[in-house]
Formats: C-alpha cells, sequence, structure tokens
C-alpha cells in the first residue's frame, strides 16, 4: 500500500455517486422508510446478507436479507420437490416406510424429506400402523437399489444401516426455514418488506418455491464415493465370521464384507500417512484392529487382540477416530488434553493430503452454526493431560464439533499452525504445557479469528486464504493524501493502511476487474449477477462492523473509529477459484 500524493495522481473519478450504504439492518433502520413492497420474481443470484431478483418488466432489483437470519426464521418458508439426484452423502433424510421384522425395507418409499435440523437424532421409530416406521437417517451413499442410511443401532437396524428402496419417479421433498440451499432461478412466490432511502430494500418476509427446472452444479465425488465405485465388483456381504485382513499400516481382524474392507483399508492408510506427514512421526509396528461388523458373526471367536488394539464398529468415522488415537497413543504416549484429542480425531475422518478446504459432514456445519458461536475458552477449558478416547457416543460428534473447528482452523492459520502442531506434540508426549501458555500474548487475536470462522466457515471454506492480517499497521488520512490499496478476490479481509475515524466521509475509487466464478464474466468493483461488489467492514478492538456496501466509486461515512477491511463479496467457501485484483484509492472528501 502506498500513501500518494493529490498532485502525483489525477483523481479523474471524482464525480462520485454519494453516499453508500450498510447492508445491514441497523443502518436501515436509521434511514426514513419511503414505503413497503409485495413483490415476486426469479431470483438472479444469492450471496450472504443480499438476493438479486428478476421481476416481470426484466428489472433486477437488490434485497437485503439480514434480517432473515441464517437459523431457522418464520418469517422464510423454502419448498419444493428436486429429483433424488440432489440427495449428498452426508445430509439427514427422513421417510415412513414398511419395514420386515428383521429390518427390511419391503416397499420403496413414497416420499422422502429433507431434514431440515441436519443435527436430529438419527432412528427408526416404530409408528401407530402396523409394520410401518419412521426412519431419520444419514446418506451414506446412493445404491442400485435406492439411498443407505445411517440410523441408531437397534433391533431394527443391528448394524446401525437402513437401504430405503427408491424409484426415478420419486422426489426429494424440502421444506425449510432457512435460505441455504436457495440458487439462482429458484421463484420467489411473494416477498413483502419496506424500502428505505437511498433505495436500500429490506425484506421481511418471504416464500420461495425452489425451480423444477433448477441445474445441479455437477460436484466432483467423494473420496469413498470413488472408491465405492472403482471398486463396486467386490462384493458387500459381510462375512459369516471374522477374517484377517493386512494393510500397509494396520492389522484387521473383521467380519466387514470386501467392499467396506477394501475402501476402509484405503482410507486407513491414507489417514496414517496425513497424520505422519503432519507430526513427522509414527508408531514403529501396525495398529492392529478389531471391526464388528455383527456381533453374531463373532460368537466362536477364538483370536486373542492385543490390550491396545483398536475395538470398534463397522462405521468408517468411528473406526477412523480410533485409529487416529492410536496411532498417537503408540507415537506419543497419550491423546492429549480431551479438546485436542476430540478435534484431532474428528479431523481424522476428513484429513487429505494437499486439501486445504473444511470437508466435514453437513451435519457438524448446521450444528455448529445452529448453536450460539463459541468462544475460544469455552473449547480449550480441559486442559489437563489425559488418555481420553472420542469414541463409543453417538453424540461425541456434537461434543467434538467445537474442537475439530478450532483445530482446524490452527492447523490451517499460517499465523498460528507452527505453534499448534509443536504444542500437540508436547501435550501428547506429557509435558506441562497448555494451550493458554503456549499462546499466551495471542490469546485475543485467536479467539477473533476464532470467531470470524465459526460465522463464515462452510464446507469448501479455506481458512488458509481468510487468516488475518495482524501485522499491517493503520494511520490516520490528513489532508488531500491519497492511500493505494490492492484486493485480492481470491482472500477474505485484507488489511489497509487507513484508519478511519467515526463521522468522517471518504471517498474511494476502484479500478481494474476480477471474476467470482468461472462461467461469469470479468467484472468491476460494482460486481456482476448480485457477485463480486467491494466491500469494507471496520476493525476495532477485536471486533468487526456490519458489511459496508461499496462498489466502483463513491463516498462513505465511518460509523465507528477503527481499521478498514477490504474483500470481494462472494460466499466464503467460493472464493477459492475467484480471479483478479483491484486497485482502490482513498482519501477523507473535501
Amino acid at each position: 500500500m502506498n500513501l500518494i500524493s493529490a498532485s502525483s495522481v489525477t483523481f479523474s473519478c471524482a464525480i462520485l455517486l454519494g453516499a453508500f450504504f450498510h447492508q445491514s439492518t441497523a443502518l436501515a433502520q436509521n434511514r426514513r422508510s419511503i414505503g413497503r413492497f409485495t413483490r415476486d420474481g426469479v431470483i438472479a443470484a444469492i450471496t450472504p446478507g443480499n438476493i438479486t431478483v428478476t421481476h416481470d418488466d426484466g428489472q433486477q432489483i437488490d434485497y437485503s436479507t439480514h434480517t432473515l437470519t441464517d437459523e431457522e426464521c418464520d418469517s422464510v418458508v423454502v419448498k419444493g420437490r428436486l429429483p433424488l439426484s440432489f440427495i449428498d452423502p452426508g445430509v439427514v433424510l427422513s421417510a415412513s416406510v414398511k419395514m420386515s421384522p428383521s429390518g427390511k425395507a419391503q416397499e420403496s418409499v413414497s416420499e422422502l424429506t429433507f431434514v431440515n435440523d441436519q443435527a436430529e437424532e438419527l432412528e427408526v421409530e416404530r409408528t401407530n400402523t402396523q409394520g410401518i416406521y419412521k426412519v431419520v437417517g444419514k446418506v451414506i451413499r446412493i445404491t442400485s437399489r435406492g439411498v443407505l442410511l445411517k440410523v441408531a443401532k437397534s433391533p431394527m437396524a443391528k448394524q446401525g444401516r437402513v437401504e430405503l428402496k427408491t424409484t426415478d419417479a420419486r422426489k426429494l421433498v424440502f421444506a425449510m426455514q432457512t435460505l441455504d440451499r436457495v440458487n439462482a432461478e429458484d421463484i420467489v412466490e411473494t416477498m413483502m418488506g419496506v424500502t428505505y432511502e437511498g433505495d436500500v430494500n429490506v425484506i421481511n418476509e418471504i416464500t420461495i418455491e425452489l425451480s423444477p427446472h433448477r441445474t445441479r452444479k455437477v460436484e466432483g465425488l467423494s473420496k469413498t464415493d470413488l472408491l465405492l465405485q472403482k471398486y463396486g465388483y467386490l462384493s458387500d456381504d459381510n462375512t459369516s465370521e471374522p477374517r484377517d485382513v493386512k494393510l500397509k499400516n494396520y492389522n484387521l481382524r473383521t467380519d466387514i464384507s470386501p467392499l467396506q474392507a477394501k475402501v476402509l483399508g484405503m482410507k486407513l492408510d491414507n489417514m496414517h500417512e496425513v497424520v505422519y506427514r503432519y507430526f513427522k512421526k509414527r508408531p514403529d509396528d501396525r495398529i492392529e484392529c478389531k471391526i464388528v461388523a455383527d456381533e453374531t458373526n463373532w460368537v466362536n471367536e477364538t483370536s486373542l487382540m492385543s490390550s491396545d488394539c483398536v475395538d470398534s464398529g463397522d462405521d468408517h468415522d468411528e473406526v477412523l477416530r480410533a485409529a487416529y488415537e492410536a496411532f498417537c497413543k503408540a507415537t506419543f504416549g497419550s491423546n492429549g488434553p480431551k479438546w485436542y484429542c476430540d478435534g484431532m480425531s474428528l479431523m481424522a475422518n476428513y484429513w487429505e493430503r494437499n486439501d486445504k478446504k473444511v470437508s466435514v459432514s453437513p451435519e457438524i456445519v448446521a450444528y455448529l452454526k445452529s448453536n450460539p458461536p463459541m468462544s475460544l475458552n469455552s473449547v480449550i477449558s480441559d486442559s489437563g493431560s489425559s488418555f481420553h478416547s472420542s469414541v463409543g457416543s453417538d453424540h461425541s460428534w456434537k461434543e467434538n464439533a467445537g474442537s475439530w473447528a478450532l483445530c482446524y482452523m490452527m492447523i490451517h492459520n499460517a499465523n498460528y499452525s507452527k505453534d499448534f502442531r509443536s504444542l500437540g506434540i508436547s501435550m501428547m508426549s506429557g509435558d506441562p504445557e497448555t494451550f493458554e501458555l503456549r499462546f499466551e500474548t495471542k490469546m485475543r487475536e485467536i479467539d477473533f479469528e476464532f470467531r470470524q470462522f465459526l460465522k463464515n466457515f462452510d464446507v469448501g471454506y479455506r481458512e488458509d486464504l481468510c487468516e488475518w492480517e495482524w501485522k499491517v499497521k493503520p494511520n490516520k488520512l490528513f489532508g488531500v493524501d491519497m492511500v493505494s490499496t490492492e484486493v485480492d478476490a481470491r482472500a477474505g479481509w485484507q488489511a489497509t493502511k487507513v484508519e478511519l475515524v467515526a463521522g468522517q466521509t471518504y471517498e474511494y475509487v476502484a479500478q481494474g476487474q476480477w471474476q467470482t466464478d468461472p462461467e461469469f464474466e470479468a467484472s468491476t468493483a460494482s460486481g456482476l449477477n448480485g457477485q463480486g461488489r467491494l466491500v469494507g467492514a471496520i476493525f476495532e478492538d477485536y471486533l468487526l462492523s456490519e458489511t459496508i456496501r461499496l462498489g466502483q466509486r463513491g463516498k462513505f461515512v465511518a460509523e465507528t473509529d477503527g481499521q478498514l477491511y477490504l474483500r470481494c463479496d462472494d460466499k466464503w467457501n467460493q472464493i477459492e477459484d475467484n480471479k483478479g485484483r483491484l486497485k482502490v484509492y482513498l482519501r477523507k472528501a473535501n
């Protein structure tokens, strides 16, 4: 960033467009309302806090959705019926199904319903109608006959799984009170709200019908899906008695099917290699694992396993967590404090080499976002050394979610990653060190970044692109001097060297173009299709203001003292493929 004399730069863009506005409800309420609206249309674009709607006359208008929170909101109704191809592994579905006493589905389900609360308990529950059960389960994968769900183990689901039969004609029913799954092309049946001075439109109520013609953006298959597809020629029937399966880093004693053994074995060896590359140390010997699919197959089992072998059911997530903990115990002597073990063992489920994106299951994302954001201290409060195990409880993923979030952030944030790795090794090796001692001088910075992460993250989010720029120090502007800074579309909030003063008016010009989607044309700082607008925020005393909606040129009034931060307005989990940079010039307005 450079300080430039007004005489050396011609501020040719000095014909400014008047005051731009905060996109927050608070600022809108400070403006005088000039009317109410009731409208319909088709969604052209949706970004956090804003939707762009195309109306019958062809006009596209931006609307603020800040009054409609990310959590369930009675003012939001989203409904629709979509093809089963829109089912993703990890989402929670419910259905009513006729089942045999042994837990086999006897008929194709008439309807599959998306469960709005992705943290809802998984179950197979008898209804008042004989032979009909309500199934709530997490999607494992799509099968040739229908969909395979993970449920709680019970007499009706001894292996914790239920396969529901479907037909091509079946639809996935959505009925939600959030905007999470709304896309461009979806239909606004009706929306009501208030228009404020400055042409600020704030939605108070909205009803959306998911477009039956929406085109699904083809996502790459998960690693598990690819492996299941690759080795689909193997049998997926559990064996009638335990057998030995030798892997590169593990010895398995198991009755799981040949297909599941192959896929789980490759995931175990991959996890082992990733964890080794992180800690740069591994166990001397193979880790022994007893993996049980059906306890009745083990009645005549005579093989003896070592006392510290992994003893687990056949759920892949459970096995990976237990294998990670065995890795650490064999390598360092313990798993460290409870919060660290919880977070790192859950990390092991999703860790891939050379991939920094959040790939955690949707239920964990939904759980963290549907609950009040936790503080750093609430996660690390249990810092005592232990031989804790996170495996065994159906609710352990909820208890571990906050620890996972902190561990993911610390591993991928260059401000802390080196010290966090060293701290982990020390704690697992029995050294009397804690998180608070290691990061004593950075606790407020970490707590702030952790709150930002919990607010912004989603599947696909990259912490390394969003880490805070603590070393950039701001200064106040004086006279007619002008400051310039570059803003990268492929990054989160970026620090400027400008310290704003509350009540002072500033004017700016942004030059250049950037691109927020390979399918879109490049745009200026005013954005395109509701995305890619230049926005700002003010950082002061570890608090970040509401977003300031900027653009290619204009003026704004600083609502508070603090350092100005800028970014390209795009979904936080989609900035990885952004391209381009803008050069922004800023000075005090006359």
